[in-house]
């Protein structure tokens, strides 16, 4: 794969581009960066990196970042991906919430089939509820989640114009 060809791919939830930075300026702008901004940064030694941002006051809900530097001859390359958003302390009542929905589902199908439209009318509207509700849950994981890739975006990419 060439060069070109790796900054055009677009990925849910990564960065995968080339900046005109060195690799030890990439470094250096995520150490200080990530220490201005309250996050937690850790560089290796092989030019990958992890970003953790806790999103919450409580600190139960973190975003983690998992990246690589690499220097090529343009610059260095930068890709990486959100690799947690809190979703699997979320995940343990998922299950439950959904076979409770499934449920519900059947109930009003059977009381709509039953006639009893006004207990299907009410067992939909609790259905619709929680689908809502679990809509605006994986919406607030997601925008926190595109905030840390926006970041490590605007933090590292410079274009070779400016260079």
């Amino acid at each position: 794969m060439s060069e070109g060809e790796r900054g055009r791919r677009l990925k849910f939830l990564s960065v995968d581009f080339v900046t005109a930075m060195s690799l030890e300026e990439c470094q250096e702008h995520l150490r200080r960066s990530a220490t201005e901004s309250g996050q937690r940064v850790s560089l290796l030694e092989d030019g990958s990196f992890a970003l953790r941002r806790t999103v919450d006051d409580e600190g139960s809900q973190t975003i983690a970042f998992w990246g690589t530097l690499e220097t090529v001859a343009r610059g260095t390359w930068v890709w990486g991906t959100v690799v947690e958003t809190g979703a699997r302390r979320a995940g343990r009542w998922v299950y439950g919430m959904a076979l409770v929905t499934l449920l519900l589902a059947l109930a009003a199908l059977e009381s709509g089939v039953r006639g009893a439209w006004g207990t299907a009318l009410l067992l939909l509207l609790i259905v619709v509820g929680i689908g809502l509700l679990a809509a605006r849950l994986w919406w607030h994981r997601h925008r926190h989640a595109m905030q840390v890739v926006n970041w490590v975006y605007d933090l590292l990419y410079v274009p070779a114009s400016r260079a």
